[in-house]
């Protein structure tokens, strides 16, 4: 089971390909409020370091580096 809830993964996972807040508010058709208050309530549930940590990884997955061989 998840701590975190469905709407919670989902800004999070928005946060991590580099949606500005209110970019992430306007793709769930949210407000502004929402998008911050589900951050708020997802670093309450697995702290501050597991949430930049599951944003990096998260990030990762989404934008693979692309490598280029000269």
């Amino acid at each position: 089971m998840s701590l975190l809830s469905p709407r919670q993964r989902e800004v999070l996972h928005l946060k991590s390909c580099g949606l500005s807040l209110k970019e992430i508010a306007s793709r769930l058709d949210c407000s502004l409020g929402a998008v911050k208050f589900h951050i708020r309530e997802a670093k309450l549930k697995i702290g501050n370091d597991a949430f930049r940590i599951a944003v990096y990884r998260n990030g990762e997955q989404a934008h693979p580096m692309e490598r280029t061989y000269d």
